[in-house]
């Protein structure tokens, strides 16, 4: 024999007006709060792709600048003076130049004052004639060491004669 239950269906009441819009309005925060969180994360990988993009720019920038000069300028020549057999400073340009010249202790104080320690920068001076812009160095001491640094120079700063075969 079959038993029958009986079951009683009780419908829920319809909720009112006040709890569908108050569960409206929080699924509708939630919403909110999902796409802000969306919206925050694609901010920053737009950021990080802008700054990666500005860095490539620059350099780019910096490239392109290069290529620029590189192709205004042409090629380079060699430089023939560059490649002629001569040391870079000659000994005799750095000799003392009271070695060189007749000189007192007071006039060779004056000639330091002047920066003239050496003969290249006596010559130097000598050649802009600037000898008249140092006070107590008159004229006369003038054609006297100019006299004095061509025989010096004569004897010492002259580069040795070829080698005939």
């Amino acid at each position: 024999m079959e038993e029958t239950v009986e079951v009683e269906v009780i419908e829920a009441p319809e909720p009112d007006e006040a709890t569908v819009k108050a569960e409206a309005e929080r699924k509708h925060y939630e919403d909110i709060l999902k796409m802000n969180v969306l919206v925050r994360e694609a901010q920053d990988s737009h950021d990080v792709a802008k700054w990666r993009a500005k860095a490539a720019k620059e350099v780019l920038d910096k490239y392109s600048m290069r290529l620029s000069v590189l192709i205004s300028e042409g090629p380079k020549m060699p430089d023939p003076q560059k490649e002629l057999p001569f040391d870079e400073t000659p000994a005799w340009q750095e000799v003392a130049i009271e070695q060189a010249i007749t000189v007192t202790p007071k006039q060779l104080e004056k000639l330091h004052e002047a920066g003239i320690t050496n003969v290249i920068q006596f010559e130097t001076e000598r050649a802009g004639n600037c000898f008249a812009g140092i006070k107590g160095i008159g004229e006369k001491t003038v054609e006297e060491w100019e006299t004095q640094i061509l025989d010096w120079m004569a004897t010492n700063a002259r580069e040795p004669e070829p080698v005939e075969c």
